[in-house]
């Protein structure tokens, strides 16, 4: 990844900007392919804690 990608890394999901969804979308989808967070602000999910700013772990349901 370039210098973008990088800079995208250690960027909250939470504040990228609506063009970064498009332009890092391959960072995007292992970001949210198993969401194990969500973001108790805007919603958002993410595997791992780290990307969100308020993350908060969602919960399995009983018959999974």
């Amino acid at each position: 990844m370039g210098d973008n990608g990088r800079a995208a890394e250690a960027k909250k999901l939470c504040k990228w900007k609506s063009g970064q969804y498009e332009k890092d979308r391959e960072l995007l989808q292992v970001i949210v392919a198993e969401p194990t967070h969500f973001c108790t602000e805007c919603g958002r999910v993410a595997s791992k804690k780290k990307w969100l700013c308020e993350p908060a772990r969602l919960v399995k349901d009983k018959d999974e």
